[in-house]
């Protein structure tokens, strides 16, 4: 374990990951330039890491909270894509590619990885996490000694993964099936 006079409650990784991410995309923003990759990426650790930091001062983790956040930093994901590609002086063509999905790959995508967030969000919020060894001191240095932050931060960037994959499987079945651009 980390002796506390070095330790920082929140790690300086997912700090550092996102001041920077929230410096290239204010940049973008200001310059008006749309590189989507930066764009994506950057909204993805500052959604993340600020819904993380909300949650993280509400002081509790039940599974509800979990699922709130990991909800919500993947609305605040599509609403800081929607504001980078409307400030763009030459904004993509097309973002989201309506792709054609099997029947299988959809309900894989949709049905069973919200199943798979919430049993991952009811065992992170139930079970105390025992860290032991050289592997704990690793972790503890990049994410931070603070297990309430982490166990919001970690499972947001996937879980908010997941759900982006979702919502635009959701978008692209409700296009084949009822017609849109």
């Amino acid at each position: 374990m980390l002796n506390d006079s070095y330790a920082f409650a929140i790690g300086p990784v997912p700090i550092l990951l996102s001041t920077v991410c929230a410096y290239v995309y204010c940049s973008d923003i200001i310059t008006r330039k749309s590189d989507i990759w930066r764009n994506i990426a950057s909204a993805f650790f500052i959604s993340s890491f600020s819904v993380s930091i909300f949650f993280y001062f509400l002081g509790s983790i039940t599974t509800l909270h979990l699922i709130a956040s990991q909800i919500s930093a993947t609305a605040l994901f599509f609403v800081l894509m929607k504001i980078a590609l409307d400030f763009a002086e030459n904004p993509p063509e097309r973002v989201l590619v309506q792709f054609k999905q099997s029947p299988r790959q959809f309900l894989s995508i949709v049905l069973l990885s919200p199943i798979a967030i919430i049993a991952c969000d009811y065992f992170l919020a139930h079970v105390v996490q025992r860290c032991v060894g050289s592997k704990c001191y690793i972790y503890e240095f990049v994410f931070g000694y603070d297990q309430m932050f982490t166990r919001y931060y970690a499972p947001a960037l996937g879980a908010s993964m997941l759900l982006i994959c979702g919502v635009i499987s959701v978008r692209n079945f409700a296009l084949s099936r009822f017609g849109g651009d």
